[in-house]
Order: C-alpha cells, then structure tokens, then sequence
C-alpha cells in the first residue's frame, strides 16, 4: 500500500489516493495499538529501553500520519511527506523484525497470540475510521 500510495499521490490522483491512504492509516494505527496492548508491555519488564524506543517511534509514527491526514483534507499533500513517512516505517519495521517479533515468538501466551491475530485480522471493529466532516453521529 505504501508504494500504491506514493505512485497515486504523484500522479495527483484525488480518487484512489484517499482510499488508499484510509486503508493504509487504519492497517498502522491497528499496528501499533495492538503490538502497544499486548507485545510491548512484555518488552518493557524486560527492556524498558527497547520498548520506550518503540513507543517513541509509535508517537512520531501516529504524529506523521496526522500529518499526512491533514494534507489530504487539505488538499496539499506532497509525495515527500509520504516518502519520508515510507522510510521512516520501513525504518520501524526493520527493528521491530530484528527486535519485537522475535521477542514475541518466545513470549507471548497462546491466548494472547489468538487474541492479536483477531484484532489484526479485523482493524476497522477496533480502530473505527475517521467520519467525513459532514457525517453526523447515527
């Protein structure tokens, strides 16, 4: 999705781009909320170090996305910000593939691995998508 979205802003394409970056947005959100709830806790009792960088990188993660989110509500999103916000997950992702997921292989109970792979495998019933501005609340 992130080239797709990369290849769609540089071609100004107004109507796949936003879809694009909506899919997108939930998929990193959901991410990080579940690895937050139920993998770096772990982390931090036994290297609160490792798991403080990953939650700092989470913080800049989620401050970009807004970023990016505003732009294109605005109109005036540029293919760097999204470029820059590429390098900077694959950034993430190498360290939590070197870090994090190994980490979890050997930690996490059962019950907690069933209960992660449910919340990933259903983003929007667990992080609910922004509304249109015009929407009102049912």
């Amino acid at each position: 999705m992130l080239c797709q979205l990369a290849d769609q802003v540089r071609a100004e394409d107004r109507t796949l781009a936003p879809a694009t970056w909506e899919r997108l947005e939930s998929a990193v959100l959901t991410h990080m909320n579940v690895e937050e709830m139920f993998i770096i806790p772990l982390l931090a009792a036994e290297d609160p170090q490792a798991a403080d960088g990953l939650v700092r990188t989470h913080t800049e993660l989620r401050a970009m996305l807004g970023e990016i989110g505003l732009a294109f509500e605005l109109h005036t999103l540029r293919a760097e910000a999204v470029d820059r916000f590429c390098e900077k997950l694959r950034a993430h992702a190498a360290t939590e593939g070197e870090l994090l997921y190994p980490f979890a292989e050997r930690r996490l109970p059962v019950s907690t691995v069933r209960s992660l792979l449910s919340r990933l495998r259903a983003p929007s019933a667990h992080h609910p998508r922004r509304r249109p501005a015009a929407a009102s609340p049912s």
